[in-house]
């Protein structure tokens, strides 16, 4: 699993069940794969909500939450435009 992932959210946010699929290289599959419980789930959603705050801890930074979920790439496909994948 991504080393980053686990020392800067999934640790702070006390995630233990995450099971992330990798190549056969042993590199994290990053843009899908990801297996967490509902739980788990709701935490990650809620730092989002708290503009990426945990009990006054920034786990997520601000700028980072509102550079991706803004629209980046213009395409004509009927779910909207290209981002980070929201």
């Amino acid at each position: 699993m991504s080393n980053f992932a686990q020392t800067n959210l999934f640790s702070p946010l006390e995630i233990v069940d995450v099971e992330w699929g990798s190549d056969p290289q042993g590199v994290t599959v990053g843009s899908m794969g990801l297996k967490i419980c509902f739980e788990s789930l709701i935490k990650i959603s809620q730092i989002l909500v708290n503009n990426g705050l945990e009990n006054k801890n920034e786990i997520i930074s601000k700028h980072w939450i509102n550079v991706s979920t803004t629209n980046g790439i213009p395409t004509n496909l009927s779910y909207g435009d290209y981002g980070f994948g929201w």
